[in-house]
């Protein structure tokens, strides 16, 4: 099936539950069409979590809109919780860990876009990250090439982790533009560490693929990408994963 297609089945909540895990929807009115949820396919992702879990961070979620809680605590009682217990049931296992990237900069500033008058943006950041892991022996041998590092930041953790993910958390009812300029500096910055890297290696017209993002908003989560053209890059948004 196309990722565009499954994207689609994702938001429209299809196939999101293993066939054999049909009792998770016992609490769906009775006139409900559950067989749309169901897939005998869903396992090949990894495993899911038990509703006792999910009836947790759903009152987390509750608890956090009726106190208008920060941010961070929006962070630290959903958004990570959610993330390691997906990265813990993964079929991928460990080798796409996630990481609290809040301190990672865009370094060095050659790498940050120009506004329109050509003066570079200021710098930005992403809260989460989902990599892909290298051997040591591949880090000692990229280091050795003079690849070093591999993302658009020196923060000690992103040197030899590619970012797979970006992942950007705002609170209900923030600005949906500045999460956009936001995403849209962090992963432009990306693009331009990307084109660094295939110049070394010598394949400055290879295709970069397409670079998906996360926005959390509040218990609202949502799925873009920056797909990436010769020319040009746009930021296609904003399909709706997932909902508290």
């Amino acid at each position: 099936m196309p990722h565009e297609l499954q994207m689609k089945h994702t938001a429209d909540g299809r196939a999101i539950i293993p066939s054999d895990r049909c009792d998770l929807l016992s609490h769906l009115a009775e006139d409900d069409e559950d067989t749309r949820f169901l897939s005998p396919t869903r396992h090949e992702c990894g495993d899911i979590a038990g509703l006792a879990w999910a009836d947790e961070i759903a009152e987390n979620v509750t608890s956090n809109i009726s106190l208008a809680r920060s941010e961070a605590a929006w962070n630290g009682n959903v958004h990570t919780p959610l993330l390691d217990k997906a990265w813990r049931l993964s079929a991928l296992g460990t080798s796409t860990p996630w990481e609290n990237i809040r301190p990672a900069m865009i370094e060095p500033i050659r790498l940050l876009p120009e506004s329109t008058s050509g003066d570079p943006l200021s710098s930005k950041e992403a809260n989460f990250r989902i990599t892909v892991v290298f051997s040591k022996d591949i880090e000692i041998a990229l280091a050795r090439c003079g690849v070093d590092p591999l993302s658009q930041s020196t923060y000690e953790p992103l040197r030899f982790s590619p970012l797979a993910v970006s992942f950007e958390t705002k609170l209900p009812g923030e600005s949906w533009s500045e999460a956009n300029r936001q995403l849209n500096t962090w992963v432009l910055a990306q693009v331009r560490e990307l084109k660094e890297l295939l110049q070394k290696a010598g394949r400055p017209d290879a295709q970069i693929p397409a670079l998906p993002v996360v926005l959390a908003q509040g218990e609202e989560w949502k799925f873009l990408y920056l797909q990436v053209q010769p020319r040009s890059a746009a930021m296609w948004s904003s399909v709706p994963i997932g909902q508290f």
